[in-house]
């Protein structure tokens, strides 16, 4: 009786399985009339040969070696012995495949001890798609490391043509530890700024000295304006009769005084201006042979040191330097001083307002401005007291005229709206003072013209607002349009308007009309 194989059944727990070898499988070859075997058995295992064997115990081999002493390869639990699943090689996931049949009768001349099965077959070749799958993760990593940063090729240096001298980069050194070579340069950029620092030092005292030296001039303008009213009040005519009044005298000698403050101040400022032009002089000289020394070896910059020194020594702005105990002024005569303060007495009014004028002056200088929009003359003392007062406004439309120092004095009031409506002649020398104000706001209501010498100066007046409603002439309207088109805002009559508007259209002035009195 034939023995029946089960395929589906693995080896048995005490028994295991066992390699065949060449002896065991010597006698398996295929007789011939398995070649025509039943239908059922026709896909059956193919013949066994000796080399199969061979391969089928390499990998049996290799298989058991990496799985280990507990036989789990890859970190994979073993499948226990007697176990019926069939592990298949499409993974984990893939369906279980039908068992083999049964042979119900063995082929004539086969071993009892073998125990054929697809699924002992397919352990082996399991192990080798192991062992390859890991060799590949391997080389794919090797791979990855290996050309993951490509090699760049050598470059090779340009060749250079003769005749050119190359010239290596010289490293540069550490910010906060200059080369020695620099030494020199910087001592000298150090020296340099020696030099503008003591200049500008030298001009700030300038300005200084020239804003007292405008104020003694301020000074001696007001006393002229109250000599000139005293003598003309005390009909004064010649220098012996002056003196012997005690407030005109002392207004003399003081007028005196305060000129030879004035012209002794020429002093210090000539010594300032000498200093500024020969500083200047030694560090353009300095600065120019520094920058050829580059290009010139024959130059000896340190020449310059011992005269650079020199200057910053003796040009230092002291108070003895700038003393002006040791002018020697040419003083003026009190006989000079009485032929201009006579000559000014023939031109002072004397109305009955004059007195009024001056106890209201009187009053400003006090800090009392309720009366300021009364005053029918500005002296210069009465200029000077309105532009230190705080006020914002200041309206003086009883103001018919008033000097060229008086207005310029004014002008440095630091006010917003100033109102001059009484003011009916607009002369280029009032002009150029008046637009030289920095406020935002003026009116000169009371003017019937302005003349194209006068409104020429309103081209470089900063403020934003102008009224000129009593204008009845069109003179200076060139000058008038271009101020509006800068940006200021300007109140005209209506006829005037139009002609400024026309002006603006066509560049031309209006013709006057005939018979009109105009131009």
């Amino acid at each position: 009786m034939a023995e029946t194989v089960d395929t589906t059944r693995g080896p048995s727990p005490t028994e295991g399985f066992q390699a065949l070898g060449p002896i065991d499988l010597g006698d398996l070859e295929s007789p011939a009339h398995m070649d025509t075997a039943s239908e059922g058995a026709a896909e059956t295992t193919p013949a066994i040969t000796p080399a199969a064997v061979a391969e089928v115990q390499v990998a049996t081999h290799t298989a058991a070696s990496l799985a280990g002493p507990a036989g789990v390869s890859n970190g994979e639990e073993a499948t226990p012995a007697g176990s019926e699943a069939v592990q298949s090689l499409d993974g984990p996931t893939a369906e279980p495949r039908p068992a083999a049949p049964v042979l119900k009768e063995a082929a004539p001349g086969l071993p009892k001890t073998v125990k054929a099965t697809s699924a002992q077959t397919r352990r082996p070749l399991m192990a080798v798609g192991g062992v390859i799958l890991v060799l590949a993760i391997a080389s794919g990593v090797w791979l990855y490391a290996r050309y993951r940063y490509p090699t760049l090729p050598d470059v090779q240096p340009r060749s250079v043509p003769e005749g050119v001298v190359v010239v290596p980069e010289k490293p540069a050194s550490p910010s906060n530890q200059p080369e020695p070579a620099d030494d020199d340069r910087v001592a000298w950029e150090a020296k340099l700024r020696d030099i503008d620092t003591l200049r500008q030092t030298l001009l700030a005292k300038k300005e200084e000295i020239l804003r007292l030296q405008q104020n003694y001039q301020y000074g001696i303008l007001e006393l002229e304006e109250e000599a000139a009213r005293l003598i003309r009040r005390g009909g004064f005519d010649s220098l012996p009769q002056a003196l012997k009044n005690r407030q005109l005298e002392l207004a003399l000698q003081s007028i005196q005084r305060r000129q030879s403050y004035h012209d002794a101040l020429a002093k210090p400022l000539h010594w300032i201006d000498l200093g500024s032009e020969e500083l200047l002089y030694l560090r353009r000289r300095a600065f120019f042979d520094l920058q050829l020394k580059e290009i010139a070896e024959d130059i000896d910059i340190t020449l310059h040191s011992a005269d650079i020194d020199s200057a910053l020594t003796k040009y230092q702005p002291t108070p003895e330097r700038l003393s002006i105990n040791n002018a020697v002024p040419v003083q003026l005569s009190l006989e000079v001083i009485w032929k201009r303060l006579a000559e000014q007495a023939r031109h002072v009014g004397t109305s009955a307002d004059d007195q009024r004028d001056l106890d209201i002056i009187a009053e400003v200088c006090s800090g009392s401005f309720g009366r300021v929009s009364e005053l029918s003359i500005l002296t210069l003392k009465g200029a000077r007291c309105l532009a230190e007062s705080g006020a914002m406004q200041l309206f003086l439309n009883r103001l018919g005229s008033m000097s060229s120092a008086a207005a310029r004095k004014l002008c440095e009031w630091p006010g917003q709206w100033l109102c001059l409506n009484g003011v009916t002649r607009l002369s280029p020398e009032l002009a150029s003072q008046l637009f030289a104000w920095p406020g935002e706001w003026m009116s000169l209501n009371g003017l019937s013209e302005v003349p194209d010498e006068a409104a020429k100066y309103l081209a470089g007046w900063k403020g934003r607002q102008l009224e000129l409603m009593g204008l009845r002439k069109s003179t200076g309207v060139k000058f008038l349009a271009q101020w509006e088109v800068s940006g200021g805002r300007l109140f005209v009559p209506d006829d005037i308007r139009r002609e400024i508007e026309m002006f603006r259209r066509t560049g031309q002035l209006p013709a006057p009309a005939p018979n009109s009195g105009r131009w």
